[in-house]
């Protein structure tokens, strides 16, 4: 059997396993939109100071993130998913048109990611410049610096592994190769959960849905039963405003 498939039969109506979600197109009251746009970087047009300053104007209960990045400093890209993370709401991102090295520490913070179909993506090697090192360079500092960017590099496959649930070795693949990635190819190992107009939308029903049933015999593709899909899913509930569609 397919590794990417489940067995599964279903106790109620198959039919409902293969319906496609409602595609709302407004927002739940209480959503806050945050548009990040540019380079990641304590003095740039994203930084963690700035996020904070827009995020203590508003009250709300779901956090919205238009995200298009080239990346940055990985330091402030992990400060940002860190401040995210221990917010108390859901958090959704869409990438608008890129995201790339520290961006992608920001799209992680979100339970529930989807993007556009033009969208790309990239994983690449943690750097610094010149200026990063001291003007006298010795063996000691240059082992110093080269053990620095090796522990940034294995605290991006962590978070990416973890919080999409595909192995180490695929991301630790990507780091190296530092080739562009599609929107189908974010898609499948989980970066994303939904591409805008060609995949299925979340169903926040779904979750509820698989408990219901019981394993069985049909085939369905088994991220669907991944903890971060059925995140997404939850999240979805408080992005839309489903209730518009009855």
């Amino acid at each position: 059997m397919n590794r990417l498939f489940e067995a599964f039969e279903s106790t109620g109506p198959i039919g409902t396993i293969h319906t496609a979600a409602p595609k709302p197109l407004a927002f739940a009251p209480g959503v806050f939109r945050l548009s990040l746009s540019g380079v990641v970087g304590a003095a740039e047009s994203i930084s963690l100071a700035k996020v904070q300053h827009q995020l203590a104007r508003v009250d709300f209960t779901h956090l919205h993130i238009e995200l298009n990045s080239s990346g940055g400093d990985s330091r402030e890209g992990f400060a940002i998913y860190d401040h995210l993370r221990s917010l108390p709401v859901p958090i959704s991102v869409r990438v608008t048109s890129q995201c790339f090295s520290a961006g992608l520490d920001i799209l992680v913070a979100g339970s529930y990611r989807f993007a556009t179909a033009q969208a790309v993506f990239l994983v690449h090697p943690t750097s610094r410049t010149n200026s990063d090192l001291p003007d006298r360079v010795t063996t000691h500092n240059l082992t110093e610096a080269a053990a620095e960017l090796a522990r940034t590099d294995a605290r991006v496959v962590d978070l990416l592994s973890n919080r999409t649930g595909t192995g180490r070795d695929y991301f630790e693949k990507e780091i190296r190769n530092e080739e562009p990635m599609t929107a189908a190819e974010a898609f499948r190992c989980g970066l994303v959960h939904e591409i805008q107009d060609l995949t299925s939308k979340v169903d926040p029903q779904w979750p509820d849905l698989i408990r219901t049933q019981k394993f069985g015999t049909i085939l369905i593709d088994r991220k669907l039963f991944a903890p971060s899909f059925l995140s997404a899913c939850r999240t979805s509930a408080t992005l839309y405003d489903w209730d518009a569609l009855g």
